[in-house]
């Protein structure tokens, strides 16, 4: 199916549906508050900045998604994937986000989506796989890095607690049952890009957040940085926002995890508790992260069927 079509209008009005932005608007550009209200979010997230502090690499991450992103929507393939190519080589989760990425180029440049989706895979596949080997040259050895990189990222090896779900997961499983169970964790990134894409192809900016928000509540080795970008990128989708249902709620359920994160974690340490109450609070912090991703794509399904049948009010 064609990626647009129609004339100047009609591409105006399809990209303000890709967007999910207030009706006033025809792209990102358009409302000048929209992406201060986004960097303000970003640059003055708290957890942001105390990654910054902690020299966090996830923050590099971060730039190379933003500027695929960027690329995507200017129709800039080759950029897009390289620098998608640099963000999955930090973190190979990021890899999936190659589906909204083509879907983008495919919109900005009026092609058909299967052949900017096939050269986009073949130019990813080409430039990870040059990213690798440049590192095995480096490194003055053969392939067997990727183990230690890749394969640290996929088999969850390493069971120190962080603020994701595999950690203690792994650590309460026998040893005969652990992979099995890290593979259906890591099921959650790799298999959702697939039905997301086929309901979300007209949205691929949408979909570039909701994978990215995945990625961010689901990867192996999660810190307090992940939800940053997300969060970021939240002022584009302001029209399913604004009816996300239990917003303060979720914004004070969201606090109180993290401030007691790091006080029962020295409990812990202190002996003077166990790992439940910590693993207690990380459950709950990535219960909010899912309440939040699945509430806002039911609104961003129901601001679609609004759109297609002319409804002024929906909820």
């Amino acid at each position: 199916r064609a990626a647009g079509g129609g004339g100047e209008a009609r591409g105006k009005r399809e990209l303000r549906n890709v967007l999910v932005v207030p009706e006033g608007s025809g792209s990102v550009g358009d409302d000048g508050s929209i992406v201060a209200l986004g960097c303000i979010l970003y640059w003055l997230n708290p957890l942001g900045i105390a990654s910054t502090v902690g020299h966090s690499t996830t923050l590099v991450r971060h730039a190379f998604v933003l500027l695929a992103l960027l690329l995507a929507i200017r129709g800039r393939l080759v950029g897009a994937v390289a620098a998608l190519a640099a963000a999955a080589y930090l973190s190979v989760y990021y890899i999936v986000l190659l589906v909204p990425v083509g879907l983008l180029c495919a919109f900005a440049r009026r092609r058909t989506v299967a052949p900017v989706l096939l050269e986009g895979t073949l130019l990813l596949a080409v430039l990870y796989g040059a990213l690798q080997v440049l590192s095995g040259v480096v490194l003055g050895q053969d392939l067997h890095f990727l183990r230690e990189t890749v394969g640290f990222q996929l088999l969850a090896p390493d069971l120190r607690p962080n603020t994701g779900l595999f950690w203690y997961f792994s650590s309460e499983m026998f040893d005969n049952f652990r992979y099995f169970f890290v593979f259906a964790l890591q099921l959650h990134v790799f298999l959702y890009p697939v039905p997301l894409a086929i309901r979300f192809a007209r949205e691929p900016v949408f979909l570039f957040w909701l994978l990215l928000a995945i990625i961010s509540t689901f990867c192996a080795y999660p810190t307090i940085a992940e939800q940053t970008i997300a969060v970021g990128l939240l002022p584009l989708f302001s029209v399913p926002l604004a009816r996300l249902p239990h917003r303060y709620a979720t914004a004070t359920l969201l606090l109180v995890s993290l401030l007691l994160g790091p006080y029962f974690f020295h409990m812990w340490m202190s002996q003077s508790g166990n790992p439940n109450f910590y693993y207690v609070v990380t459950l709950l912090y990535t219960s909010l992260q899912h309440f939040v991703i699945s509430s806002l794509t039911e609104k961003a399904v129901l601001f679609q069927y609004a759109q297609r049948h002319d409804i002024n009010k929906w909820d």
